[in-house]
């Protein structure tokens, strides 16, 4: 499921060329490993898309974009998702730095707890316990999603192709 969202995001941002090709197409199964020919890969990618924009409130969707896509898209996600998750903590710009943490999870510039905390002036043992609430708070938004999104997908075969 998250593969399939986060393929499907990095493919609206994928620039695609055609180029002319002479002589007799390439049979299909040179197309991709899965014999699926990229206007055809992009298509299904659009339908991810599409059904997730349709099945998803607008709070989860940001928390997708927020996970899976890039550039501005991404920024906004986060933005909502800081936003309405911050609200847990007393300190709502602690609550900020530790929800994007969390959201930045695998990246490089990913910011450690220690260095919040010295940021904010507060025990680290303070912002390890709101990183663990925040923490549950976000997964459990993402097994919701999972759960709204994965019998469709699973039904149309689309979770077994990506």
């Amino acid at each position: 499921m998250k593969a399939a969202l986060r393929w499907a995001w990095q493919m609206e941002d994928a620039t695609f060329c055609k180029s002319p090709q002479y002589g007799p197409p390439p049979p299909r199964r040179a197309s991709t490993l899965d014999g699926l020919t990229v206007q055809e890969r992009v298509a299904q990618a659009a339908w991810i898309r599409q059904t997730a924009e349709r099945r998803l409130q607008p709070a989860e969707l940001s928390l997708v974009l927020a996970l899976f896509a890039e550039g501005p898209m991404r920024g906004a996600g986060v933005r909502a998702v800081v936003r309405e998750v911050c609200l847990m903590a007393r300190n709502r710009d602690l609550g900020r730095e530790v929800a994007r943490r969390h959201l930045d999870l695998g990246r490089a510039n990913r910011r450690t707890l220690a260095g919040i905390a010295d940021e904010f002036g507060v025990a680290p043992r303070t912002v390890e316990r709101l990183a663990a609430e925040i923490g549950r708070e976000i997964d459990g938004r993402i097994a919701g999603i999972e759960r709204t999104l994965s019998h469709l997908f699973v039904s149309t075969g689309v979770a077994a192709q990506v």
